[in-house]
């Protein structure tokens, strides 16, 4: 069986004994080691770049796959000498048309709080999905449709049960997140973070009053955004920057309407509409 996933920087001496094999028959007739030969494959792993191909487990190939505007480069592909010929070439080849470029594993128990249905959104073809679960709370985003990935580290606060839970943005250059602790939802530290004109994300000047799973742009207006979560809901009139509670229900997820009408919903079919 053959497998492809991405190398890790571990696996750099691997990657350059497969390029060894692959390459040494180009000395004799170029008179030097051809470049993939002398490669810094540790520095590839550590930018995302490289993909290793096994064959039932043993390393048999690599690919080698660089970012560029709208497109990934194609550096270098090898596949040893011995196990050539038998598919492994045309799997990482696909690996280059299947696999976004930048994607690395997650963190050990990184996940992404779905049930709110907002830890994902969109913004033509700009993409962006929170996680947590671990020992940071993270954004990933994509520019390119999904072609290609990175990843920043928020403020918020991580955990087993804390991470990132929703994700809104006004424009792909204004962002607001959301979240905290679901199993301490009167904690208030550290539960929101924003990004402006892509900055790293930071915290803002106060917070929600505690841990919230949904937040959305209010439409028609100039920076108000609306947050709910297990302990209430919160309000910013200034882009995210400063909060204010306005209501103590339950809710789970809020959304609005293009006519500035907001609707929140949470658990045992409780719905409610926001009165302007």
């Amino acid at each position: 069986m053959i497998t492809v996933r991405p190398a890790a920087e571990a696996d750099a001496s691997v990657l350059r004994k497969i390029a060894v094999a692959a390459y040494q028959h180009y000395v004799p007739r170029i008179g030097r080691p051809p470049a993939p030969m002398t490669a810094d494959y540790a520095a590839a792993a550590r930018r995302g770049q490289a993909w290793l191909a096994a064959e039932d487990g043993e390393a048999a190939g690599f690919i080698i796959l660089i970012p560029q505007p709208g497109h990934l480069l194609l550096e270098n592909v090898a596949v040893l000498p011995a196990a050539q010929g038998r598919g492994i070439g045309a799997r990482l080849l696909a690996a280059a048309v299947l696999a976004p470029a930048g994607y690395r594993d997650p963190d050990p128990g990184e996940a992404g709080f779905a049930a709110s249905g907002e830890c994902l959104t969109t913004f033509g073809r700009d993409a962006w999905f929170g996680s947590g679960a671990s020992t940071a709370a993270r954004v990933f985003s994509s520019r390119d449709g999904g072609l290609t990935w990175r990843v920043a580290t928020t403020p918020i606060v991580a955990g087993a049960t804390a991470g990132v839970f929703a994700l809104a943005f006004r424009t792909p250059l204004a962002g607001v997140a959301v979240g905290g602790d679901f199993a301490n939802p009167t904690a208030a530290t550290r539960v929101a973070a924003l990004s402006f004109l892509g900055s790293p994300w930071f915290s803002p000047v106060s917070g929600p009053a505690g841990y919230r799973s949904g937040v959305t742009w209010v439409p028609r207006t100039l920076a108000t955004l609306v947050a709910v979560g297990l302990t209430g809901s919160d309000a910013s009139f200034d882009g995210g920057l400063t909060w204010h509670t306005f209501d103590t229900g339950q809710f789970d997820t809020v959304s609005c309407a293009p006519d500035g009408s907001c609707w929140a919903s949470g658990d045992l079919g409780r719905v409610a509409i926001l009165q302007q």
